[in-house]
């Protein structure tokens, strides 16, 4: 009974306790008339607590080196030019409150430029809600299984004495 009562009390209190991170994906379109091979993207309102992860990115291209700088600047490189003119690069922003475009580059293997428009370029859109537990849920839990353990080690079982 007391087990039934202690699972009730930790899954309304787990629950109780999880919130949601909104994330926002942003979509950088290559219009620079040239195949890329890297990505310098510059966010403001980023901070140091700020997860930057590119989600997708064309399928010639391999998995690109990430290179997140605490200036809120992620540089994507692909080492080579295979993001073509007009193909699409995603990026998640994770918390993305105050989280905006700032500026942007395209650079090639023979290192010529091309900026990015933040307007034109980006796109941006809401991600999908990350689920989360929040500090004091996480204390509550805590709390609870601590509790839980005390009272499951303190139970005394009866003891056998054996005699020969």
């Amino acid at each position: 009974m007391l087990r039934n009562k202690m699972l009730a009390i930790v899954a309304c209190l787990a629950i109780a306790g999880v919130a949601t991170a909104q994330s926002t994906d942003f979509t950088v379109t290559n219009n620079s008339g040239a195949a890329q091979s890297k990505l310098a993207m510059t966010f403001a309102g980023a901070g140091s607590h700020t997860n930057l992860v590119p989600i997708s990115w064309p399928g010639g291209c391999a998995s690109p080196t990430v290179l997140v700088n605490p200036d809120d600047t992620i540089t994507l490189d692909f080492a080579t030019d295979c993001v073509m003119p007009g193909l699409t690069v995603k990026i998640r922003v994770q918390p993305s409150t105050g989280v905006s475009c700032l500026s942007g580059v395209w650079t090639n293997v023979a290192l010529a430029t091309a900026p990015v428009a933040c307007g034109a370029d980006v796109a941006s859109a809401a991600g999908p809600a990350i689920p989360t537990v929040s500090q004091w849920g996480l204390i509550v839990m805590t709390l609870l299984l601590l509790t839980a353990a005390t009272v499951i080690f303190a139970r005394r079982r009866p003891t056998t004495v054996h005699s020969h």
